[in-house]
């Protein structure tokens, strides 16, 4: 069954009650599955898929299957998953629900073995490997069971609310492996770790900078954790994290958390090489901040990972802004392998958030992925993400010189901020933009007004290049339609569009799904992209991805389609993405 093979079960019916689910699957299973004394662990993704739940499966008992009033099938029967904690309303949440087309990764079962794999039954201090047996088979020579969560931590002395009065100063770690880390965390999102009390993104951090000033951890490899890379709080300030490695772990690669007084601030994170996060607990990021301020991420490199390339937010709960940051020169790709509704690049605000004084410059976001399930259409892929997305009110960013490409919703999304000017991009091909061409799931750029708050929206001399296919008619996509567009909230003028090998005729003139005011000749009309142009930027291989100009492009030039744009030339480092 194809809902199997792809390695997850696909819930088909569910009953729940009190923290407690009672699922069933619609296919036939294996036989170590349909034991009457199953029990393993389970991660499963609840109904929204942002993140991932760990609990605990079991065969219901007979009892059980009575109170229930369930019916027992041999080959199909029900399971029992119990939600591990109480945070998330008794896993009844957004966080934590299950509903039919849910889908559930089984495992920590002695019967469920393959070659390589070993379980160690905690009750009986029994290990059992399996093996295929013979000389040179390959017989495990060690197997390791992780037992801590943190392996190093740096801390202050005499804090209070989460401040030192003593902080831990001049500490540097270089050509440190850290390795084979546990974690606690169930996967939970609550309160995003704006207090020590709160659920938040899961964070065992192998590394944990607590009341830090002047740590650095350069040149250190962080591989096959259990949890994550390295954790900063508690007031932590003057932080160096460059030049490390971080391959496929178990969370987040670099985690930055605290409020309005205890958020890590001047912090620098460059240089690092981050591949495969969040491959146990998919709420993951390489590089999370919720909140920190005055800080510098540069030059990292991030890639498939489970859910965002970099995500910084604020929160209103206890006035946690990040604020005054410089993201710049980061390459990230493939990411969104387990979850969906993401941006490579996220940055997210609140109902009254201030402006974030932050500016997004020089980075390649590219091919992320985003992974769905529901009954109807099982396990879908490709699915929803954003190149940079601004998002729940995200405000007073600076978005400049990058290339965002290949995204599946669109490659940019303005969600209900304001004070927001993005200038000087490249964006191209988003590549599933609504079903059929038509404007009802996204675009190549998306918006989203919030009344009596989104105002002075701008997006201004951009390049937006796109393929002509049936899947993509719609340039500007606006899930509320036209009546965002009645007032100014948005400046959108001189910019450049072109969709390869299609005629302008057909795909904008003529096009009545091309944006949210209709055709090219209605849009214009209504006061938008009035300066624009429709016309090849002539690039040297937009298909192969590069970016940067052919002679007759060049900016520089005043014959040039991108010089009547004011458009200037990205750094070759950014151009080929």
């Amino acid at each position: 069954d194809a809902k199997y093979t792809k390695g997850y079960l696909l819930v088909d019916d569910v009953a729940y009650s009190n923290g407690t689910y009672m699922v069933r699957f619609n296919y036939t299973l294996p036989e170590w599955l349909r034991e009457k004394d199953f029990n393993a662990m389970v991660k499963y993704y609840p109904s929204d898929s942002w993140n991932n739940v760990i609990a605990y499966i079991s065969a219901p008992t007979k009892v059980e299957y009575v109170s229930w009033n369930l019916t027992y099938s041999e080959t199909m029967p029900y399971f029992k998953i119990t939600c591990p904690i109480t945070t998330d309303h008794a896993c009844d949440g957004s966080d934590g629900e299950i509903k039919a087309g849910s889908r559930l990764y089984i495992y920590d079962n002695r019967y469920a073995l393959t070659r390589g794999e070993w379980y160690f039954d905690q009750s009986t201090q029994e290990l059992f490997v399996h093996h295929d047996g013979g000389e040179g088979k390959g017989w495990m020579d060690r197997v390791i069971i992780p037992t801590s969560t943190t392996i190093v931590s740096v801390r202050g002395r005499h804090f209070r609310d989460g401040v030192p009065s003593e902080y831990v100063r001049d500490i540097e770690f270089t050509g440190v492996t850290f390795e084979d880390t546990t974690f606690e965390s169930f996967g939970f999102q609550s309160g995003f770790n704006v207090v020590p009390a709160s659920t938040g993104i899961p964070d065992d951090l192998a590394f944990h900078i607590r009341g830090g000033n002047d740590i650095r951890v350069r040149h250190c490899g962080f591989n096959g954790t259990g949890g994550g890379g390295i954790l900063a709080t508690d007031a932590s300030a003057n932080l160096t994290i460059t030049y490390n490695s971080f391959h496929e772990i178990g969370q987040t690669a670099v985690m930055l958390v605290g409020n309005a007084t205890t958020q890590p601030t001047h912090v620098e994170v460059g240089h690092n090489y981050i591949q495969g996060v969040g491959r146990v607990l998919a709420s993951a990021a390489g590089l999370y901040g919720s909140s920190v301020s005055n800080s510098h991420f540069h030059n990292n490199v991030i890639t498939e990972g489970s859910r965002w390339g970099i995500a910084i937010r604020s929160e209103s709960f206890e006035n946690a802004s990040s604020v005054q940051n410089l993201v710049e020169f980061n390459k990230i790709s493939y990411m969104g392998q387990q979850t969906k509704d993401f941006g490579g690049l996220s940055f997210i605000g609140y109902d009254g958030v201030a402006d974030a004084e932050t500016t997004v410059q020089f980075n390649c976001v590219r091919d992320n992925v985003g992974v769905h399930s529901s009954a109807a259409m099982g396990i879908e892929s490709p699915y929803m993400n954003y190149g940079i997305y601004l998002d729940n009110e995200a405000s007073g960013y600076a978005i400049y010189g990058n290339v965002l490409k290949h995204s599946v919703t669109a490659n940019l999304f303005f969600h209900e901020g304001r004070h927001n000017v993005v200038s000087n991009n490249v964006l191209a091909d988003a590549r599933n933009n609504g079903p059929l061409g038509k404007s009802s799931s996204g675009g190549q750029v998306a918006f989203k007004k919030k009344n009596g708050w989104t105002q002075n929206i701008t997006f201004e001399q951009n390049i937006v290049l796109w393929f002509n296919n049936s899947h993509t008619d719609v340039l500007l996509y606006d899930s509320s339609g036209a009546s965002d567009f009645d007032d100014r909230s948005f400046y959108i003028d001189r910019n450049l569009y072109w969709c390869v090998g299609a005629e302008v005729q057909d795909k904008f003139l003529t096009n009545n799904d091309l944006t949210p005011r209709g055709n090219w000749l209605n849009w214009t009309a209504a006061g938008y992209d009035h300066d624009s142009h429709i016309t090849d930027p002539l690039f040297l291989d937009p298909s192969g991805g590069d970016y940067s100009f052919s002679t007759e492009g060049d900016p520089e030039s005043a014959d040039s389609p991108a010089h009547r744009i004011g458009f200037k030339a990205l750094p070759n480092t950014v151009a080929w993405c």
